[in-house]
């Protein structure tokens, strides 16, 4: 179903639905799992709008800059290293997509200022959640939480539809049937 809806089958989406966690998608099997740090909160905002997959495709580059992949790969294998170090000051500083996010985040109204709001308000990161129009930021405790949930939503509100936000902890188990915690 996936192949249909995007275009081309892969399983970043379904892996870490099914499998639990962070998990890397490798050539040749379905994916490996990557530790992760127990504190770490995900603030996932949907703004309410939508952006097929094809679309969000579409708007990137045919090819890149060698000096963009470098650095694409360096942040990469710098954040799989920080996480299996235990590392999480690392981890969040490299958390920056410097690929995907400058092309895709022109899809969504007020990322920009949404993205600002979410820093501002505590966060370790915050970028696009695969090819959007959700967006996750990365925070360190429930106090955080809330106030990046409510810094995001304030910033990123534009349309008549109510944007959704979930807070919710990843777990590194297989999957289960969870309430994520809404409107604070």
């Amino acid at each position: 179903m996936e192949g249909e809806v995007s275009g081309s089958a892969h399983y970043d989406n379904v892996a870490p639905a099914l499998l639990g966690g962070l998990q890397l998608m490798l050539p040749g099997r379905l994916s490996e799992a990557l530790p992760i740090f127990d504190e770490w909160i995900l603030v996932i905002h949907h703004p309410g709008i939508e952006i097929s997959t094809r679309m969000a495709r579409d708007i990137l580059p045919k090819s890149l800059k060698l000096s963009e992949a470098i650095c694409y790969w360096q942040r990469l294998s710098g954040f799989i290293h920080s996480i299996y170090r235990g590392d999480r000051e690392l981890a969040s500083s490299i958390l920056q997509d410097n690929l995907i996010e400058p092309y895709r985040s022109s899809l969504i109204p007020k990322f920009a200022l949404g993205k600002k709001a979410a820093l501002e308000a505590g966060a370790l990161a915050f970028s696009i959640s695969g090819s959007g129009p959700a967006c996750v930021a990365i925070v360190d405790s429930m106090d955080k939480a809330k106030l990046v949930h409510a810094a995001v939503n304030g910033a990123m509100h534009y349309s008549d539809a109510p944007p959704e936000s979930l807070v919710i902890k990843p777990f590194s188990k297989i999957c289960r049937i969870s309430e994520p915690t809404r409107n604070f």
